[in-house]
């Protein structure tokens, strides 16, 4: 797993993606967010998924690039992925007044 500066996903190419999407996940207590970002950055899937089905979720999307904040379960949701043969960056943690990319990125895509 690797951290990385947001900036940097802004920079994502097409040879880095291997014409596959990036998949985010906005982790949570018992319902995450799972967003599919294409080659330009447009999201073309948006789930709410359980806990339980988060691993079979994402086993089931087209992709093999996951970004999760860090956050307290996001090693452990980052190893997991990682054994099932996934490249995992994390993004540091925002708090307070600070606007979440994905989240503007959600907002303003629908």
């Amino acid at each position: 797993m690797t951290i990385v500066e947001n900036t940097h996903l802004q920079q994502i190419t097409a040879d880095e993606m291997d014409n596959n999407s990036v998949i985010s996940i906005d982790l949570a207590k018992n319902v995450f967010l799972v967003y599919v970002l294409n080659l330009h950055n447009k999201i073309t899937t948006n789930k709410k998924v359980r806990r339980s089905r988060l691993l079979e979720t994402v086993l089931n999307l087209d992709g093999k690039r996951i970004v999760m904040e860090a956050c307290y379960s996001s090693n452990y949701w980052g190893r997991l992925f990682q054994q099932h043969g996934f490249h995992v960056d994390l993004t540091p943690a925002y708090s307070g007044e600070a606007e979440h990319p994905f989240r503007r990125k959600m907002n303003t895509s629908q």
